[in-house]
């Protein structure tokens, strides 16, 4: 059996998550679908378009998704609970595409650096939490 996961991320303003994602990662949007596209949603009592699926790509792969997170229950879906059980780790090829991507989310608005770049006997590791409240955990093993 061969399995793979992808994370998604639940997020206010979805677009906006895409757009940072997508400069950071030099990464590609697929697959953006809205809320509206669903038969009869738009006719739905409260109804707001927002980004009902999205996928980041990195070399035709995907690294993970992003969706709008709901502010309220709806009839489509339950509220988005936002909290800090979630990290993302991404492991890099090279320390240099490492320090390439923490640059970018430090220098991004809002983010917090939460451990700067450090070297171990196993690696290197940085984590920062960005403007949407993921943190993410940067590493580059030593193999």
């Amino acid at each position: 059996m061969k399995i793979t996961t992808t994370p998604q991320i639940f997020t206010k303003n979805a677009p906006e998550a895409l757009k940072l994602y997508s400069e950071i990662f030099n990464a590609k949007i697929v697959n953006l679908h809205y809320t509206d596209e669903i038969p009869g949603m738009a006719e739905t009592e409260g109804f707001v378009k927002e980004v009902m699926h999205s996928e980041i790509h990195v070399n035709d792969k995907a690294l993970f998704y992003v969706s709008e997170g709901a502010s309220e229950d709806k009839p489509y879906r339950k509220k988005t609970v936002y909290g800090d059980n979630i990290t993302i780790n991404i492991n890099f090829e090279t320390r240099e595409d490492l320090v390439a991507v923490f640059d970018k989310f430090k220098d991004s608005k809002d983010a917090t650096v939460l451990s700067p770049i450090m070297d171990s006997f196993w690696g290197s590791f940085a984590s920062v939490k960005d403007s949407f409240n993921v943190v993410w955990q940067l590493t580059k093993t030593n193999r």
